[in-house]
């Protein structure tokens, strides 16, 4: 019989005062958190890790302390309890996003974002009825690795949720308690359909990405030229802001900001701005466009989307 296990511990971090844990299956969690780290410790460099609708427990704070990774959270049911989480721990590689998406969200963030690992576990994702194959192909599109719990979703068949899952390539590594299958999908996205949130469609040969467990680059096709960059861990601060990020707080960013006003930078707005939690990266720094200067451009984000509150 597998145990429950009830932390009833407390601890204090910076004037926090939580829960250590709510109540969680650790048998359960050790068992798939050992699946995780087998592939985690494959890599060699930094990488971006996607974790969606946390029930109770995260990964994420297990794999921020124990590799070179930047984790992403996106959760609403329990966004509350996982912001107190994060200010306790305090670990400087956290992003937590507090938004529902529609499955426009989800194509959006496919097309416009990278993941090394995505982490798809209890039913995490509202599932339409009449939908649930768009959402699915949305969610495949996010990474090169796939976690996937098979979903309850009311008035359709498990056996053709399971079957359609296999039949985009999926392989069962494990079962929940209740014999639900845990697929993982390997089936890399080599480019970007959007540089940013806001910005149009391209064709998928202008941004390409070559992953592997060694590199990450970032490959650029415009104005008749090619660059060729190092992909930084993170998402953009654009998608930061649209899905309704919480962490890091607003206060963090704008301390993060305003050294930026000093750089040399011809486009610093907020989509060449990566952010990989108490850390934001500056990219593109060679656009060929109207130069601007960073001082007018962080004073903007600022005051129209950072602002006191």
């Amino acid at each position: 019989m597998k145990k429950t296990v009830i932390v009833v511990s407390c601890f204090l971090t910076i004037g926090y005062t939580i829960p250590q844990e709510l109540p969680y299956d650790q048998q359960v969690y050790s068992s798939r958190y050992k699946i995780i780290k087998n592939l985690l410790n494959k890599y060699k460099r930094p990488i971006t890790v996607l974790e969606f609708g946390v029930n109770k427990h995260a990964f994420s704070f297990d794999i921020a302390k124990e590799y070179d990774a930047k984790c992403i959270i996106l959760d609403t049911a329990n966004s509350e309890y996982l912001l107190h989480l994060c200010n306790a721990y305090n670990y400087n590689n956290i992003v937590l996003l507090n938004k529902e998406l529609s499955l426009a969200d989800l194509e959006r963030l496919s097309e416009c974002e990278h993941f090394d690992i995505v982490l798809i576990f209890n039913n995490s994702i509202g599932y339409n009825k009449k939908e649930w194959k768009q959402t699915i192909n949305a969610l495949l599109q996010l990474g090169d690795y796939i976690f996937l719990e098979v979903p309850t979703i009311r008035n359709v068949n498990h056996a053709t949720i399971n079957n359609y899952l296999s039949h985009n390539k999926g392989n069962i590594i494990a079962e929940t308690k209740h014999h639900n299958p845990i697929f993982l999908f390997n089936a890399p996205r080599t480019y970007l359909a959007r540089k940013y949130w806001t910005n149009p469609t391209f064709n998928t040969t202008r941004y390409t990405i070559k992953s592997t467990f060694k590199k990450k680059l970032f490959i650029k096709k415009r104005h008749g030229t090619t660059s060729i960059d190092h992909w930084h861990a993170g998402i953009n601060l654009l998608t930061f802001k649209q899905l309704g990020g919480i962490y890091p707080s607003y206060q963090t960013i704008r301390e993060l900001l305003e050294p930026l006003k000093h750089i040399n930078h011809n486009d610093l707005y907020m989509y060449n701005i990566i952010i990989q939690g108490k850390h934001l990266v500056p990219i593109d720094y060679n656009d060929q466009c109207k130069p601007v200067s960073p001082q007018q451009t962080v004073t903007s984000m600022l005051n129209k989307h950072f602002a006191d509150v």
